[in-house]
């Protein structure tokens, strides 16, 4: 299922990565959490424990294909001096870090859950939050320095409305999830 999703999403959708990296940054995230919410419900599907873990590896491997493409974008983002090699091994590293940073929370959480589901649910529930949270205020930060077909449309609707360009840092952090 995951393959075969990879490769249809990846032939689809391919062509717009570049245009909205923010968003499908986001995008990815998201499907991700959704590939692990349809993880977690999976023990619960009785007879479609099948079609609900084949959709959850769906969702996962949208979030690869979309992580991976939105990533080449931002390293170049993040590399300017020219050191795009440097930039992918500190974020490689840090990556590295924070998942094994969160395999030991995940840990200790797991023997702190005394074997409820509701326990599991709530953290899942509660973490998830603040990783969309987290994620969105990250994407938000970045400043794109181009101007897209969304971002010009933006600039567009706020000039014919205030009949004033908006400022620029507003438009280059700004998330359209019109993808």
């Amino acid at each position: 299922c995951g393959m075969v999703g990879s490769l249809v999403f990846a032939s689809t959708c391919g062509r717009k990565f570049d245009a909205n990296v923010k968003a499908w940054r986001l995008f990815a995230d998201l499907i991700n959490n959704v590939g692990l919410f349809l993880d977690m419900l999976a023990p619960l599907a009785g007879r479609y424990f099948l079609f609900v873990v084949c959709c959850a590896t769906v969702c996962k491997a949208m979030c690869g294909v979309a992580a991976g493409a939105t990533k080449a974008a931002l390293t170049g983002h993040f590399a300017l001096r020219n050191n795009a090699a440097d930039v992918q091994a500190k974020e490689s590293s840090q990556e590295t870090f924070v998942t094994l940073l969160g395999l030991v929370a995940g840990s200790l959480l797991a023997s702190s859950t005394h074997d409820t589901m509701i326990f599991a649910w709530m953290w899942f529930i509660g973490l998830t939050i603040v990783h969309v949270f987290a994620n969105y205020n990250g994407v938000r930060a970045l400043l794109i320095p181009t101007l897209n077909e969304t971002r010009l449309e933006l600039v567009f609707e706020r000039f014919i409305s205030a009949a004033t360009a908006p400022d620029e840092a507003d438009v280059r952090s700004c998330v359209v999830i019109g993808l």
